[in-house]
């Protein structure tokens, strides 16, 4: 008797399941998805067995030494799920199977890690109640009930707290029978859930993600695989969880770049591996979304999913009587700001009049404002205007951060150059500091500008504007500490400055106020999905905006998306919505534009233009991208190795006219590594293609495909 294993451990594309000989000793005990100790090479390895034959290989084969345990540790599910996947995003099964399996602990180990999140410790955590308006019950109802007619479902919401219940019957019920997994994009959005989780859910539950303890991690593995907990909660690596009997799954906020491990192989999407899954298993797929992605909304327009949307009174009467979801649906008042017609006007400040004076209205009713820039630090860059040398990082080759916060640049200005006082600079890539040097090391003068604005410049504007205001700023450059600090604070704190990382905690208190600083920071920016991603940011901030309260969206441009959006008035009324207030006049006339909804309004055109875009150029949903890179110390190994990878590849293409390329382009320097990049857009028919990459492709260059950016 022989079996299939796969090795625990990373090897090339291409290298699958080897050959080993079942002794008699373990004919009988030997199951698929267990875990053997194997021969490999010189040394012994953990391997999981994938198949049996009784055919002798054609190759002399070595035995299998022992089973670790009697119980499987992977289900023919989730085997096949990662042979698909090794498959579909061209790596080797082994190095899925070594991702995916935790390490078994040799002894009792003490905790490794930096962060916990298991039903121990939540229930210390205090329940909060949410907070559910009887009005929005027969929604809940509704969503529940067309739950359980379908199978594969998008999920559109409109309230936070409306999805949350939603997703604790789903646990409670689902769980009595069969095992559910919820999957959130990030770690901080598992904690602000289980905030609001019933106590008696809580010891059922187990949690998965990457910064928990190795220990701790292995453990919920063990129930999992044991059936011993019906709740797995976790992020995207929880979709190869070893469930036994999976009932359904959900991904929340399913549009979520976070999804996509883009950074080391392999580089998976969660939400494709749970379509996969689900198809594997029957289970029942629920993809959940404030603003759908442009490609699961075209699937859900062909068929592919029941889409299911929060009612607004008469219950899931949005998306029946109109295939696209609605972007606003409450009171908020909304409104575009041209910073030229304000500077014409003699404001030269960072923020508009209407913004300054709502913040100082705001601050006098202790209300809380949020305000929003993508950008950290004091400045972009600093500038010899003398010279134009601009300081850059020596592993990265990009321009450094100011950062006021780094020794020697409490408070940076041009004054305190002059002064002989260093700016700090940082890199944002790889965490590498100095200060500014004055004078210019290249020209020798003192006339250093400071160019662009970072939220910590944000911070000493209004610190300096309205000094009575008790502000706080919360980015990636704070501390764990620091934040817990914030948000605890929170109720007392009357302006919150900040960047995407607002959205990942639970502020547990609605502003009146949120302000996009520079919305152009967002759309301007070299990528097919940005007018997609900032639509979705602006909804995600939406949904921290009290029900009547302003949010404020400054641009230096009247030729974005955006703009075009509400100036068009590319609104669509659903069902017979009555008191619509819907007012849009032209940029040229004056400098804001204002739009209130008072009911479901929906933008027809909002998909619409994206995906016509999309389909003219060439780009998601309408054709695979696969995005192939190359590194090395040395630039020209990478024009070399570009330019014969680029020749194999036309020759390839040209043959049957399934794709095109693009590139090569070069990016730019990180950790002192040069990089050349190809894009090869498949338009279809080829349904080789990915195992022509796996075999064609040198291991050298790392292969992406469906990547988030390129």
């Amino acid at each position: 008797m022989y079996t299939k294993i796969i090795p625990l451990t990373k090897l090339p594309r291409g290298m699958g399941e080897f050959d080993y000989e079942v002794s008699e000793k373990l004919k009988e005990k030997i199951k698929i998805g267990q875990l053997a100790e194997i021969p490999w090479r010189h040394e012994e390895k953990k391997g999981v067995v994938t198949a049996f034959s009784k055919e002798k290989p054609r190759i002399k084969t070595k035995g299998v030494l022992r089973i670790l345990d009697k119980e499987p540790f992977f289900y023919k599910a989730q085997i096949d799920l990662l042979r698909w996947a090794s498959f579909y995003y061209c790596s080797s099964p082994a190095t899925f199977f070594k991702m995916v399996m935790p390490e078994m602990p040799k002894s009792r180990p003490g905790a490794v890690g930096t962060r916990q999140c298991l039903p121990a410790q939540a229930g210390l955590v205090p329940t909060e109640k949410l907070k559910i308006l009887k009005s929005d019950l027969p929604n809940i109802q509704y969503v529940l009930k067309k739950f359980s007619e379908q199978n594969k479902i998008l999920f559109h919401w409109q309230n936070q707290n409306n999805k949350n219940a939603i997703y604790i019957k789903l646990l409670e019920k689902i769980s009595k029978t069969s095992q559910i997994i919820l999957i959130f994009p990030q770690i901080n959005e598992i904690e602000n859930f289980l905030e609001f989780l019933p106590a008696n859910l809580k010891a059922s539950i187990s949690i998965l993600h990457s910064e928990m303890a190795k220990t701790a991690y292995w453990k919920e593995w063990d129930r999992i695989r044991k059936n011993e907990n019906g709740i797995i909660i976790g992020t995207r690596q929880s979709v190869f969880a070893p469930v036994s009997n999976l009932g359904a799954l959900i991904i929340d906020n399913e549009h979520n770049a976070s999804h996509k491990q883009w950074d080391q192989n392999p580089r998976y999407h969660s939400r494709e591996c749970a379509k996969k899954l689900c198809e594997l298993t029957g289970a029942k797929l629920i993809l959940s979304s404030h603003t759908p992605s442009a490609e699961t909304y075209y699937k859900a327009k062909e068929g592919g999913y029941a889409i299911v949307a929060e009612g607004d009174g008469d219950a899931g009467c949005l998306m029946e009587k109109s295939p696209l979801p609605p972007l606003w649906k409450r009171g908020e008042s909304l409104q575009i700001i041209q910073m030229q017609n304000e500077r014409k006007q003699g404001n030269n400040s960072i923020f508009c009049e209407q913004a300054l004076e709502l913040l100082g209205k705001n601050i006098f009713e202790k209300k809380l404002s949020l305000i929003y820039l993508n950008r950290r630090g004091t400045n972009k860059f600093t500038m010899c205007q003398d010279c134009g040398y601009i300081p850059q990082c020596p592993n990265c080759n990009l321009p450094l951060t100011v950062h006021g916060d780094l020794e020697e640049s409490r408070t940076p200005s041009h004054q305190s150059l002059l002064m002989g006082r260093s700016a700090g600079l940082r890199c944002h890539h790889c965490g590498y500091e100095k200060n500014q040097p004055v004078p210019c090391p290249k020209c020798g003068g003192a006339n250093i500008r400071f160019v662009g604005t970072g939220t910590q410049k944000i911070e000493n504007f209004i610190k300096k504007k309205f000094p009575e205001a008790k502000t706080a700023k919360l980015d990636l450059d704070k501390k764990q500490e620091e934040i817990k600090n914030i948000l605890k604070n929170i109720n007392e704190t009357d302006i919150l400055i900040g960047t995407m990382a607002l959205l990942s905690y639970n502020l547990r208190r609605k502003s009146d106020l949120i302000i996009f600083l520079n919305i152009d920071t967002d759309l301007m920016v070299s990528s097919y999905k940005a007018a997609e991603n900032t639509i979705q940011n602006i909804k995600s901030f939406l949904l921290l905006l009290d029900r009547k309260g302003e949010m404020i969206i400054q641009t230096y441009s009247n030729n974005n998306t955006i703009l075009k959006f509400f100036q068009n008035r590319a609104f669509k009324l659903n069902c017979s919505v009555a008191e619509t207030e819907h007012r849009v006049r032209p940029l040229a006339e004056c400098s804001v534009s204002t739009t209130r909804i008072s009911k479901s309004l929906c933008n027809k055109s909002y998909y619409e233009e994206i995906l016509d875009s999309r389909e003219k150029f060439g780009y998601p949903p309408f054709l695979q991208l696969v995005k192939l890179t190359y590194k090395n110390k040395d630039s020209k190994i990478v024009k070399l190795k570009t330019e014969k990878l680029l020749e194999l590849l036309n020759k390839r293409f040209h043959q049957d006219n399934t794709g095109s390329i693009l590139g090569p382009v070069s990016l730019p320097v990180r950790f002192k590594k040069y990089s050349e990049e190809i894009i090869i857009k498949n338009r279809g028919g080829n349904e080789n293609l990915q195992e022509w990459l796996a075999k064609n492709i040198p291991p050298d260059w790392i292969i992406d495909v469906d990547p988030v950016e390129i």
